[in-house]
């Protein structure tokens, strides 16, 4: 369980960082059981443990939730953008 405790708070520190500072529990359970699908059939076992550090989280002002994401998982700062390019069909009859 205590392995399972530095997961728990980056996924609730990336999610508050992207959501005006306070995270969404159920986007940390999607992105737990993404990264470790064994933990699902332990989720009762963990959802004291995730809200606990989901409110600690939330108490840090989005600046301190930033920096403690920044020693912990600084990859999840990096913003990547996809740029599509997009192409639309000839019209007919036009010039």
């Amino acid at each position: 369980m205590d392995d399972i405790k530095p997961l728990i708070k980056k996924y609730a520190l990336d999610n508050a960082r992207k959501y005006n500072g306070v995270p969404n529990q159920g986007a940390v359970v999607g992105k737990l059981i993404g990264e470790r699908p064994e933990l699902k059939t332990q989720l009762k076992i963990l959802m004291p443990e995730l809200t606990k550090i989901c409110n600690e989280v939330k108490l840090l002002s989005v600046e301190k939730q930033i920096e403690e994401l920044q020693k912990i998982a600084p990859e999840l700062l990096i913003e990547k953008k996809i740029v599509e390019e997009r192409k639309l069909k000839p019209l007919a009859n036009a010039e």
